[in-house]
């Protein structure tokens, strides 16, 4: 019932407050109403000859009025109610002073026939599942909710509830959970996709390698940044990686791009002449489109940072959440910078230097 619901969030209320990690903690108090209560004396009111519907009736009166008549005002309709003094309705002693008349002539007091009293009540009933429940807002220090819960767990092992009540933890923790079976899933059938994708555009399978070698290395920067401002995982950094990650792939393919037409003019430059390709003239191609893609791609990142910067140093309503999107790809885009401008030409230079050697 209620009352062993309102008992056993107490009880957790207190013992969570023992934990340094709970900043704030606040449990439902179902029972906390107070209800005035009239309880008809059937004793009494057989004496006087009442029903108990005539008392229901009286009672109705003294505490909300009657209705007698209705003022029509061409379209308008006004309803007159009577209303009692309101020294009859102001405490429990004026209601039970509250007089009427039975149909028999007799005057009485309400209190001669109704027992009223005040006692304890439900605010508000809740329930889920068909089943009777009560909410325990926590706030913790703590940013992993995992650990904050493995330690609540053990408090709870030495606790007795009353039979039939169990606990459930929900809130954020519910629904990150669920994003993390839903992204258990997902995420692999994602980078299937994004493959498959890759492979229709470019039909090469070293540029598709160093597109896939280019990203971890990319959102390396993204994992720095989250540890080093002590983010938790949650649904807003997760959102902020995979942005990150489609602003990484992008940078590369167009990187790619470049070094790409770079290398077909070397390869039609060269036919022309009827000569193979020498690994200095390899070399000295993919460092001319390198360094000619280098400054857009300086100015992107740049326009980024300086949107992105201002949001994770926000400290106004919301900004929390803000905070954890914008972290992932403040990193991540510092880390693809370098990668672009370095890693992706030299591992182009790589693939195509295997092939030039293999040629000749």
């Amino acid at each position: 019932d209620l009352s062993s619901i309102e008992t056993t969030g107490r009880e957790i209320e207190k013992q969570l407050k023992t934990l340094p990690t709970t900043t704030q903690i606040y449990a439902d108090k179902p029972m906390d109403a107070r209800y005035i209560a009239m309880e008809v004396n059937r004793i009494h009111a057989a004496r006087y000859n009442l029903s108990v519907s005539e008392i229901q009736s009286i009672i109705q009166v003294a505490v909300n009025g009657q209705e007698v008549s209705t003022v029509i005002d061409n379209e308008k309709r006004f309803t007159i109610k009577l209303k009692v003094d309101r020294n009859y309705q102001s405490d429990i002693e004026g209601l039970k002073q509250f007089p009427f008349i039975t149909s028999e002539g007799k005057h009485l007091l309400l209190g001669d026939v109704v027992n009223i009293k005040v006692q304890n009540g439900p605010t508000m009933i809740k329930s889920e599942n068909a089943r009777l429940q009560s909410l325990v807002f926590i706030e913790t220090q703590q940013t992993d909710n995992k650990n904050y819960i493995q330690q609540a767990n053990r408090l709870f092992d030495t606790l007795e509830f009353p039979q039939g009540v169990t606990i459930q933890w929900a809130g954020q923790y519910q629904a990150f959970e669920r994003l993390k079976e839903k992204l258990f899933f997902l995420i692999p059938l994602i980078l299937l996709g994004i493959i498959l994708l890759l492979w229709f555009g470019l039909r090469n399978i070293s540029s598709i390698s160093i597109v896939i070698i280019s990203l971890p290395i990319g959102l390396a920067g993204s994992l720095w940044l989250i540890s080093s401002l002590d983010f938790a995982l949650s649904v807003a950094v997760i959102v902020g990686i995979i942005a990150m990650a489609g602003i990484a792939i992008e940078t590369v393919l167009i990187m790619l791009m470049f070094l790409k037409d770079a290398w077909n003019d070397l390869t039609i430059q060269n036919q022309e002449k009827r000569s193979t390709i020498k690994l200095h003239q390899l070399e000295h191609s993919l460092k001319q489109a390198a360094v000619l893609r280098s400054r857009p791609l300086l100015m992107t990142v740049v326009a980024d940072l300086a949107g992105l910067i201002p949001i994770l140093l926000s400290t106004g309503t919301g900004s929390e959440i803000m905070q954890r999107l914008a972290a992932p790809m403040i990193g991540g885009l510092i880390t693809t910078l370098l990668m672009t401008l370095f890693l992706t030409p030299l591992l182009f230079y790589l693939f195509k230097s295997y092939s030039v050697q293999k040629a000749v």
